[in-house]
């Protein structure tokens, strides 16, 4: 279906497990964009659970803690993946982030009140 769309408009419908709403939206298959593939987005199949169920919740953030100086939004945070990878839980995260001790890690954050994901460099 997508590579017989190439510079077509195709209508996708997205679900945001945090507000258990579908939104459409419309993406158009290039491969002039400037990276490999056509849409320029990795995706994969998933069973939809609510947002507590798959990522990680920021509660707390500390003053002067690596989690304030990256920018944390305490309760209104959730932690989906960490660089290229996602986890499976609090202790394959927390192995992640020992590994990575003292050198800067990108999570993607989801936050509650702006609905949006951002990059979040932070250094454990």
């Amino acid at each position: 279906m997508i590579s017989e769309s190439v510079n077509q408009e195709i209508v996708c419908t997205v679900f945001n497990t945090h507000t258990m709403r579908t939104r459409e939206t419309v993406l158009v298959p290039r491969s002039d964009w400037g990276g490999g593939g056509l849409l320029g987005v990795t995706i994969r199949f998933d069973i939809a659970r609510p947002l507590e169920e798959h990522t990680l919740h920021v509660l707390d953030v500390y003053p002067s803690s690596p989690a304030s100086a990256a920018g944390l939004d305490g309760h209104n945070d959730y932690v989906l993946g960490v660089g290229d990878l996602l986890f499976d839980g609090p202790d394959e995260f927390g192995e992640i982030v020992a590994y990575n001790t003292g050198r800067m890690v990108r999570l993607y954050v989801y936050n509650v009140r702006t609905e949006a994901v951002r990059e979040v460099p932070i250094t454990p």
